[in-house]
């Protein structure tokens, strides 16, 4: 808080004089408005990657890692965008952040793999699942794996690549196809699903599990389709084991355009067995259609956005409690608006104060103009107030060197600075990575992974 101008009145007496000291002490203690900051940490530049395709990670350290779909300098061409993919990594530094290039994808033939966003693993190294991965010679339905470092200190530099080592491949069997984000428990176990797969084709939820040098594979859950839902993306962990997750279609039949607008389910570990439980099907009128994937908060509330239907017709933001009656949905904001031009919608993050970001890549007060028409996207905060939430547009994107089109979940740190991604413009035209320091940081975040 800044203050300026004479002080009107003169001392008289001691306490007087002590009470202008305790205020000048007070007022040295107040923290000066912080005006709200974007920076633009690393531009793609190609070579370097192309087109992030899912948000950044954050380390213990402060350190962030991606993904990008395309660049790099491998022999994949998918309608003009040259390259596989690569992984990366950005260090901070007390000058500012290095990008580092840690693995160029191999693609499937000329077609790239679609890697997820990172998750670390018991040993702080990143996995991944890539979505169409695969060997010479296998369907091509995904794999997940782990990427290594240089095994010497001496050895490690900015262009040291890492060694990508092969967890699970999916496809040779009904264990599923077409992964998305991993997740750990606290045993090092991995979980996951599969949009695709298993027996019925409607997806699968997975288990893979550490045994000396293997990793075991277990089909935790397979989706019938229709009424069970179909078409899951990730899932997140309770303190007890169970898992939740979404699946973008099925459920409600009458929800249209589709058969169904989406479900959220439990499942819930009994031994060795796993119980699933539809704990909300999505109805098209009332709450919205096709939700992200879920975040979940320390108090056990799961939270979401849509991206079409709901009470505004563009998608809603959403909560789902437990009570002692069952579970209770509310929307908690509806867009006016549509929220998805290319990829998501996305999962909210939340920090220690309870409120949620999240970012649109079709939102926001600028026009991208050619093949993308639509604005370029925005950060919004949704606030909890006495009677309700507000939503507030705290950043636009535009079609500049800052990016535009921002891509999967935030990454929030301790000091309240959030991190993402773009998958478009910057100075090289494929995305960028960025900072963004609200004007009021809440400290820490409130939310499990």
């Amino acid at each position: 808080m800044a203050y300026s101008g004479r002080i009107k009145f003169k001392l008289h007496g001691m306490a007087e004089i002590l009470w202008f000291a305790v205020w000048l002490f007070l007022v040295s203690l107040t923290p000066a408005m912080q005006a709200q900051t974007f920076t633009v940490l690393h531009t793609f530049q190609g070579t370097d990657g192309a087109r992030p395709y899912a948000g950044v990670t954050l380390d213990p350290h402060g350190n962030l890692y991606g993904v990008t779909a395309y660049g790099g300098l491998l022999n994949c061409d998918l309608g003009g965008e040259i390259g596989c993919g690569v992984a990366f990594k950005l260090t901070k530094e007390k000058t500012g952040w290095l990008f580092s290039l840690l693995y160029e994808f191999g693609g499937n033939g000329h077609l790239p793999t679609y890697p997820s966003s990172i998750a670390l693993g018991p040993n702080g190294t990143p996995y991944g699942a890539e979505l169409e991965g695969g060997i010479v010679g296998s369907p091509f339905q995904g794999t997940v794996y782990n990427l290594l470092p240089p095994l010497t200190a001496a050895s490690a530099t900015a262009d040291s690549f890492w060694t990508y080592k092969l967890i699970h491949l999916f496809g040779l069997g009904n264990d599923g196809a077409y992964p998305h984000k991993i997740i750990f428990d606290s045993a090092g176990n991995i979980f996951g699903v599969t949009g695709r797969g298993g027996i019925t084709n409607d997806g699968t939820v997975y288990e893979l599990s550490p045994s000396g040098q293997r990793w075991m594979e277990d089909i935790l859950y397979v989706f019938a389709g229709g009424a069970d839902g179909y078409l899951p993306k990730e899932v997140v962990l309770d303190d007890a084991g169970n898992l939740f997750g979404i699946t973008e279609e099925g459920g409600n039949p009458g929800c249209s355009p589709f058969q169904g607008c989406g479900t959220i389910f439990e499942l819930t570990r009994s031994g060795s067995s796993w119980t699933k439980t539809i704990l909300h099907a999505f109805d098209q009128n009332d709450d919205g259609g096709v939700p992200s994937p879920l975040m979940r908060d320390s108090a056990g509330n799961l939270f979401g956005v849509t991206s079409q239907n709901g009470p505004d017709n563009y998608g809603t933001i959403w909560e789902l409690s437990p009570t002692q009656n069952g579970w209770v949905f509310n929307v908690l904001y509806s867009f006016g608006f549509m929220n998805v031009a290319i990829l998501g919608p996305f999962a909210p993050v939340m920090d220690a104060s309870g409120a949620l970001y999240g970012v649109n890549n079709e939102g926001g007060t600028n026009n991208c103009g050619g093949m993308f028409s639509e604005p370029c996207g925005n950060i919004y905060k949704l606030t909890p107030t006495g009677n309700g939430w507000t939503y507030t547009d705290i950043h636009d994107f535009a079609y500049d060197d800052g990016g535009c089109l921002p891509v999967g979940s935030l990454a929030l740190d301790a000091d309240g600075n959030i991190y993402g991604a773009t998958y478009g413009c910057g100075a090289g035209g494929v995305g960028t990575v960025w900072e963004f320091t609200p004007s009021s940081k809440a400290r820490g975040a409130n939310f499990d992974h």
